[in-house]
């Protein structure tokens, strides 16, 4: 496998994300042997614009604080941090 992108429910995400409200949610990975490949910069932000095109209004991410190339993906996808989800973590969300 080279890599995933996952959507999580609302229904899903409350049992594993505590936060006020639950959009849907997207968690990525890209395997180590494609790291720099920019593959999921280039196929998450497609993904997120079907999916709010497809009528998902809101999609949190949570990604960890460390992980700068995931935070850069984040923002080519047009995702904003809302908030911090844990000492380690950020929030961050994107709608239409």
């Amino acid at each position: 496998m080279v890599g995933m992108i996952d959507l999580i429910s609302p229904e899903l995400a409350r049992e594993q994300y505590r936060v006020s409200e639950y959009p849907f949610f997207v968690e990525f990975y890209l395997g180590s042997f494609a790291s720099g490949s920019y593959l999921m910069t280039e196929l998450l932000p497609a993904v997120v614009e079907q999916l709010l095109e497809g009528g998902i209004g809101r999609i949190g991410a949570v990604v960890n604080r460390r992980n700068i190339a995931a935070e850069k993906v984040l923002k080519k996808a047009r995702f904003k941090k809302i908030d911090a989800f844990d000492l380690e973590q950020g929030l961050y969300e994107v709608g239409l």
